[in-house]
């Protein structure tokens, strides 16, 4: 609000100011005589012109022409009603009424209409150099600056006529000359009018040349009741904007005037580029390859001037499905698809762009169809190879169509063929978001199914942690409370990873939990376990299993081990850790009486401050990212030594932050799971 105010007030001043100047100037103008040192009127014009033109410049300088011929049209009006006024005094005198007796009522008058000549010149000039860079502003600056100088000299030359000789007169006119030449030749607008626009624009500019011609001659002749005497050597600033306006309108009317026999080919050209336009915006509207092959034939038809023809979409199972046509009958269709089929095969290779027949008359295949058309196009449309459409085209002449449209047609067909692929290309990220979504929520679930925390045991500190090489896996880990000194521990490993393991981990969890319950020992739980599992899981399908009966009151454990990696034990007694080896198949793998031959349960006694580590292949065989070595036994075994005085929580983190560390990022080639059981 403060900015607009303060504008307000500066334009204001600069009215006021143009103004004074002007009744100052009306009052004390006298024609320069002889070699005048200093000119008052001089000095007063100039300031008006200064107030003025700045105040035309702070309004117009930011306004751009998207109507030319309104803005046009308002210099025309402006300059008549200028014209009008200029030359009342003489019209009135021509018919007899005197109504300027008074010799100083009629120089003011005059004088006023001098300056409203000024007004107006200036006012056109600002209009036509906004229109020589309407779309050309990177250089404006530069010719402003030597516009505003040139001008500038124009205005020291009236102040001080002792500066005027016939070598500095003629040394302006020159560099005006020049600069008002770079001036006229940006014309780059009439590039942006349409024929009918052009039509309109030269009868405008037409009449407008006659007034600024009018006007010109006005000042020119000197005739009485016309304009103050006007001599080119005192009135430089006038002159330069007379002649830039003048020049500029009459070359802008010479160049549309030429530019006609061109401007249909012009539109023909802004129709083709409206025709891609057209595509873009169908595409991004609707999305579909039936739509954009719909708008594809339809501005081809346009830009080509086809008689007749037809589009085909390819449907998943190669068959082709007509889906918009013009001009001739489903039943002539099929006829001449059944004739091209030869052609077709031969000749629409991945290779060709189009099959032209140029005269169907002539051809053996086509010509005892009974049909007006005499040439016949067909365009393939491909997306990455893959047809996925055809386009024919038909007129009734031969040979009719040449190569600017056939070249016009193929540009649309490879702009729909890239808007298609982007398509599918969007379809499959939008299948991989949902997926990705999907694979997300089965992760969620997937941590549901495992214990988010253990249940607070005087004497036991536990703790796990698990991480899967992709979205979900196979891993699988829980506790069961059998009774107040008793608690059954397992984990699990399904063979594969992804969401198929992951579907497996929640039915092995249906499985064990309603085992525990049953409070069965290590081997039988086994036992009964591979029962379960055989009936439950397809053939090739397996699974590792470590199941722990521990007796807090004790401090045993019995164990049993279904082909799972070896259970790390850490005695705090001696700070060694070793593993325990023992027999043991993975579950599904035999599946009949013969398993339970395979199983064995073992009992162990622990002592405060031991650590029971149960971890997943996945653990073991992490790979280095640079040498392909794996963390292995013998790296788990000594960081349980050098770390299984620790909290089991702090276990289960160190732990997994130095396999991250040893893999490094995205490298993770097996879901990794890690359980420890520690006697506190």
């Amino acid at each position: 609000m403060r900015v607009i105010t303060q504008n307000r007030y500066l334009n204001g001043v600069l009215g006021l100011l143009a103004l004074g100047s002007y009744i100052a100037y009306c009052l004390i103008e006298t024609k320069p005589v002889g070699t005048i040192i200093f000119s008052a009127p001089g000095l007063l014009e100039a300031i008006f012109l200064l107030s003025s033109g700045i105040l035309i410049f702070r309004k117009y300088h930011h306004t751009e022409f998207y109507n030319i011929e309104a803005l046009l049209g308002s210099l025309v009006f402006s300059g008549l009603l200028v014209y009008f006024i200029s030359v009342l005094p003489a019209l009135l005198n021509d018919f007899g009424y005197h109504f300027f007796r008074s010799g100083q009522l009629l120089n003011i008058y005059l004088t006023f209409s001098k300056l409203l000549v000024f007004i107006f010149f200036l006012f056109s000039s600002m209009m036509f150099y906004r229109l020589a860079f309407a779309q050309n502003s990177n250089k404006k600056k530069h010719y402003l600056k030597a516009a505003i100088n040139l001008f500038g000299i124009s205005l020291l030359l009236q102040i001080f006529p002792v500066l005027h000789s016939n070598m500095l007169i003629k040394s302006f006119f020159a560099l005006s000359g020049i600069m008002i030449f770079f001036l006229v030749i940006k014309l780059d607008w009439i590039a942006l009018l349409s024929l009918r626009s052009k039509i309109l624009t030269i009868l405008i500019l037409g009449l407008l040349c006659l007034i600024l011609f009018g006007i010109t001659q006005t000042l020119w002749l000197r005739q009485p009741y016309r304009l103050t005497p006007w001599n080119i050597s005192y009135n430089l600033p006038l002159t330069l904007l007379i002649l830039f306006a003048d020049a500029y309108a009459f070359v802008s009317f010479l160049s549309l005037l030429f530019n006609l026999p061109i401007a249909s080919f012009i539109d023909k050209k802004n129709a083709e580029i409206e025709s891609f336009m057209r595509i873009n915006r169908s595409i991004s509207a609707h999305a579909e390859t039936t739509h954009i092959l719909r708008t594809l034939f339809k501005t081809s038809m346009e830009n080509t001037n086809a008689d007749s023809g037809w589009v085909v979409l390819l449907q998943d199972d190669r068959e082709e499905q007509i889906i918009e046509s013009e001009v001739i009958t489903k039943k002539n269709i099929a006829r001449l698809q059944s004739s091209l089929k030869s052609r077709q095969r031969l000749q629409l290779n991945a290779g060709n762009r189009y099959l032209y027949i140029k005269d169907i008359r002539q051809d053996p295949n086509l010509r005892n169809h009974d049909i007006d058309e005499r040439s016949l196009i067909e365009f393939p449309v491909r997306v990455k190879d893959t047809l996925r459409g055809k386009l024919f085209l038909l007129k009734r002449i031969v040979s009719g169509f040449d190569e600017y449209q056939i070249n016009l047609v193929d540009s649309f067909i490879a702009q729909a063929s890239v808007s298609m692929q982007n398509i599918d290309l969007l379809h499959d990220a939008l299948k991989a978001e949902r997926l990705k979504e999907d694979l997300e929520i089965g992760k969620n679930v997937q941590k549901r199914l495992l214990p988010e925390s253990f249940p607070y045991i005087n004497k036991i500190d536990m703790a796990a942690e698990s991480e899967a090489a992709q979205q979900v896996g196979g891993d699988y880990y829980d506790f069961y409370r059998i009774d107040e000194n008793k608690m059954g521990l397992l984990i699990g490993d399904v063979s594969g990873k992804g969401t198929a393991a992951a579907f497996h981990v929640a039915k092995m969890k249906g499985i064990f939990q309603s085992l525990m319950l049953e409070s069965y020992a290590p081997a039988r739980f086994i036992e009964k376990a591979n029962a379960a599992v055989s009936q439950s899981f397809d053939k090739g399908m397996f699974i590792t299993l470590t199941y722990l009966e521990v007796d807090i009151l004790k401090q045993q454990i019995k164990y049993s081990r279904g082909g799972h990696c070896p259970l790390l034990v850490y005695r705090a007694g001696n700070k060694q850790a070793e593993y325990l080896e023992d027999e043991g198949l993975g579950l599904g793998i035999l599946r009949n009486g013969s398993f339970a031959k395979t199983i064995c349960e073992k009992t162990l006694s622990y002592k405060k401050g031991d650590a029971f580590c149960l971890y997943t292949d996945g653990l073991i065989e992490a790979r280095h990212a640079l040498n392909e070595e794996e963390f292995g036994y013998k790296r788990l075994q000594q960081y349980m030594q050098d770390y299984g005085k620790l909290e089991a929580k702090e276990i289960v983190k160190r732990l997994m932050n130095r396999v991250n560390e040893f893999t490094g990022p995205d490298n993770q080639l097996d879901d990794i799971s890690i359980l420890i059981f520690k006697p506190a």
